[in-house]
């Protein structure tokens, strides 16, 4: 039954955009899914260009991890998701690569894990992870990208690490971290969002791509946010 729900739902979806393309981009809407964290940072620019280009479009945004917007895609509940590379449930050739991300530590200026800290040429900053073993970390649980890739950076590493407050949401320990009150693990696109913080890198890179739901039609309305994207955040 919820295969047969899904698989109406996606003719819905389907016949919904042709008839919306009838209006030539002046009106309709198209679902966008993102990651609740990544999205804080990196959507509202990408929306403020395309609500300038197509005024009479409404985008619904949708926020879960990647692996629930994967599904989602392939059941046809969303148009279009930025998704971390390499998919999980997708096809590697369903996604296209638009920018590079980072997995790194955020704290305070002054906290006292910074006399560890190096730059390099660009002004960079990273840190050996073994120098941050003293002090207090951060976490999010287990069900997030950053709970389940911070514990694996950790066993990688043979660090056992202080926490006291290990099911955090990512936001809330990234800004616990940002205030001084511990080591937190984010991503470098949040760099410009938080004051007087400091990000370390770790020297773990991550890609992440765009994807229209695949094995159905596309709207021009997915279309048109997807190229927006790549305007605004593509590299």
């Amino acid at each position: 039954m919820i295969a047969y729900a899904y698989r109406e739902l996606s003719e819905y979806h389907r016949v919904r955009d042709k008839i919306q393309d009838v209006h030539e981009l002046k009106g309709g809407r198209v679902i966008m899914g993102i990651s609740t964290f990544r999205g804080t940072f990196l959507m509202p620019p990408v929306l403020n260009e395309f609500r300038r280009k197509y005024p009479g479009i409404h985008v619904i945004v949708v926020e879960e991890n990647s692996m629930a917007l994967e599904q989602m895609l392939k059941n046809g509940t969303i148009d279009i998701a930025l998704i971390i590379m390499p998919p999980k449930i997708l096809q590697p050739d369903d996604v296209s690569f638009l920018m590079r991300d980072e997995i790194c530590i955020i704290t305070n200026e002054q906290h006292p894990v910074m006399k560890f800290a190096k730059s390099d040429k660009g002004g960079k900053k990273y840190i050996d992870l073994d120098d941050t073993k003293e002090f207090e970390y951060l976490l999010s649980d287990y069900d997030t990208i950053l709970g389940r890739e911070s514990r694996r950076i950790f066993r990688e590493h043979g660090i056992i690490p202080r926490v006291h407050n290990e099911k955090l949401s990512a936001f809330f320990a990234a800004s616990m971290g940002a205030a001084g009150l511990g080591l937190a693990f984010t991503y470098y696109c949040a760099k410009n969002y938080y004051s007087h913080a400091e990000f370390l890198s770790l020297g773990e890179n991550i890609n992440l791509g765009l994807c229209l739901a695949p094995g159905r039609y596309h709207s021009k309305a997915a279309a048109a946010l997807e190229d927006t994207m790549f305007h605004v955040l593509g590299e």
